[in-house]
């Protein structure tokens, strides 16, 4: 990213600096696969695509074999994806508002970032929105229903 580092970057006194060294990959090769029309291919991205063009047909033979509408299989991989993307864009950017309150044109600049964070934080936010859902309430008789 050309504008701002992980907020876990710059804890100072910290052990993420030299974990985050020791993690990442150094690639042998460029990470730009081409640029077609002022669109920038990178091997991120297609493996990208590619994990998600799987993961829906996963889904659709999962629902096959469950049987569940594929139709409605489809209409949740067409809301879903674009959903994830946005959702993921949104809250990079509410996360990162001191650069983008300053620079709104920057906002739809998809290649400049986005993933805003961990699967483990993820579960860590879902956790804390559940345990606040059901603050007071006895932890036995709680429970998380989802229906078709």
């Amino acid at each position: 990213m050309r504008h701002h580092q992980s907020s876990g970057a710059l804890v100072s006194g910290s052990a993420v600096p030299a974990l985050a060294s020791v993690l990442a990959i150094e690639l042998p090769f460029d990470p730009n696969i081409t640029t077609i029309g002022g669109f920038l291919l990178t091997w991120h991205g297609l493996f990208t695509a590619v994990g998600i063009l799987v993961g829906v047909r996963l889904s659709l033979w999962i629902s096959r074999e469950i049987g569940f509408d594929v139709d409605d299989a489809y209409t949740l991989a067409l809301i879903g994806i674009p959903s994830g993307i946005i959702g993921a864009r949104a809250l990079f950017v509410i996360e990162h508002w001191d650069y983008y309150g300053q620079n709104v044109a920057d906002i739809m600049a998809l290649t400049e970032g986005g993933i805003p964070c961990t699967v483990g934080e993820l579960k860590e936010r879902f956790d804390a929105f559940v345990a606040d859902l059901t603050k007071g309430k006895d932890a036995t008789r709680v429970r998380v229903v989802v229906e078709r």
